[in-house]
């Protein structure tokens, strides 16, 4: 575990037992002089409905798909009414908000497969770049056989659709070739590797 990781951990740990939602938020995501973060996700919230600017705010600032959102403020919700969020409740939100602070602190890193061990976790065998390009492999086989046993390990290893696997897959091929996937694609790629991460931890 990286010294940031067993830092979150701790900080998770600790604000457990504390009374609300909001206590969790500036200790894990790191406050910003100009704003606490409860104050910029009510916000944000606000505007989903009002306009397409919201929307990009949510994939290029904190790289979530809107269910995620939905879940993450669902959450904050129940527990700035008073309510107390069920155990799996709260282990969701400690995912998206750990997720959360690591696509912000490897927002610069300089290629595809550099997110992928933090984001998704150290490997079980093969590194993940290398997990992903075979499992693509298998799928383009000739091989019916093949091609369907890696269908198989989509749904039930990446929870993922085909498309968007090959939406993921786009990305990484953009920044193995030394190009530079734009802010939507980043987006959309860290998107889906948080719910991977996500799906594979709650499964």
């Amino acid at each position: 575990m990286s010294p940031q990781e067993s830092r979150q951990s701790s900080v998770s740990r600790d604000l457990q037992a504390k009374a609300t939602f909001a206590d969790l938020l500036d200790p894990l995501l790191d406050a910003s002089p100009s704003r606490t973060w409860s104050a910029y996700l009510d916000q944000l919230l606000a505007e989903l409905d009002t306009g397409d600017a919201a929307q990009e705010r949510l994939a290029s600032e904190l790289y979530l798909a809107q269910d995620a959102f939905d879940r993450l403020m669902a959450v904050k919700a129940t527990s700035d009414a008073g309510g107390e969020p069920t155990g799996a409740e709260w282990a969701a939100a400690f995912a998206l908000l750990r997720l959360i602070r690591i696509s912000r602190d490897l927002q610069a890193k300089a290629t595809f497969a550099d997110l992928l061990d933090p984001l998704l976790g150290p490997p079980s065998g093969d590194p993940w770049a290398t997990y992903l390009d075979q499992l693509q492999a298998d799928l383009q086989s000739s091989d019916d056989q093949v091609v369907e046993a890696a269908k198989q390990r989509l749904a039930t290893e990446l929870y993922l659709a085909q498309d968007a696997f090959d939406r993921l897959m786009a990305v990484k091929a953009t920044s193995d070739a030394g190009g530079e996937p734009t802010d939507a694609d980043w987006a959309a790629a860290f998107a889906l590797l948080q719910l991977i991460r996500i799906s594979t931890t709650l499964a």
